[in-house]
């Protein structure tokens, strides 16, 4: 592996402690348009961007659009309480900092929401830029290797979703796995991990 010359962070899951949130978010979806349930397991195991093609996979009827299925979401998720930070966090971010690798949000969330919880937990000032939106994050990734000067290769992304590590595999990019159970250190492997960590600390000694 490469030396890590950018650093990419996932939101959900990663910087905050959200996964559960989403997971209610998702369950307000399913129950919504009358989709089979699914345990919090299922959902962590099996999640997966582009999110339309995951609920489609539960059943969700070609007919709702993208936008019905947002409102529905983020209806949700306005009502949840803010999130508190992946336990390691800060002291992972102290370490980069400390480094001078420029650190960046790659995220499938809304950028403003973003950073308005950066901003609220004193978080901001360690990351050069917020990437919402990024459905698919390969090509965020790429555009990063680009900004910064450096090879694919030498970008990393930390994520704890197999999405996340199929898209920094399709980037070129390093992909580490943040497994938040013990099911889920397979699951990151077998989508490209090139290694998975049990906590974010553990990346500190990488850089």
């Amino acid at each position: 592996m490469k030396k890590i010359k950018v650093l990419g962070f996932d939101y959900d899951g990663v910087i905050t402690d959200s996964m559960k949130s989403v997971y209610e978010c998702v369950m307000a979806v399913i129950c919504h348009f009358g989709l089979t349930k699914i345990t919090f397991d299922q959902f962590y195991e099996t999640f997966r961007q582009p999110y339309m093609d995951y609920y489609r996979s539960l059943g969700l009827s070609e007919e709702v659009t993208s936008e019905e299925l947002r409102v529905v979401y983020f209806g949700r998720y306005a009502q949840l309480p803010m999130q508190d930070c992946v336990d390691g966090l800060a002291e992972l971010l102290a370490k980069v900092q400390t480094t001078g690798i420029p650190a960046v949000v790659v995220s499938t969330h809304v950028t403003s929401e973003i950073e308005v919880w950066l901003k609220s937990k004193e978080l901001r000032k360690h990351f050069r830029c917020v990437h919402g939106m990024a459905v698919d994050k390969t090509p965020v990734l790429q555009q990063l290797a680009f900004e910064y000067c450096c090879g694919c290769s030498e970008v990393a992304l930390v994520g704890d979703l197999p999405s996340d590590m199929k898209d920094a595999k399709k980037a070129g990019s390093i992909g580490i796995g943040l497994a938040a159970t013990e099911n889920m250190r397979p699951l990151l492997l077998a989508a490209g991990a090139n290694l998975v960590v049990d906590r974010l600390e553990e990346i500190a000694g990488m850089i």
